[in-house]
């Protein structure tokens, strides 16, 4: 979509692309957050020594961390 429709950026550098220190803080709040729940979720799986857990929890960590790169290109 376009700015003009809508659904896009209205200025250069509004978009969510650039890595975290271009996102909005509400993004970037939220991705601390997934980052938080997957340490909480991995504490939890080590508590209960649930390898599946653990290794779930750090694949969702390292997912949510992946987002905050910047992209490349």
């Amino acid at each position: 979509m376009t700015a003009a429709s809508g659904g896009g950026p209205t200025e250069p550098g509004d978009d969510e692309g650039g890595g975290p220190a271009q996102m909005p803080v509400a993004h970037r709040l939220g991705w601390a957050l997934f980052l938080l729940s997957a340490a909480l979720f991995t504490w939890s799986g080590i508590r209960a020594e649930d390898p599946v857990v653990v290794a779930g929890s750090l694949v969702f960590a390292l997912a949510s961390a992946l987002f905050l790169l910047p992209p490349r290109g």
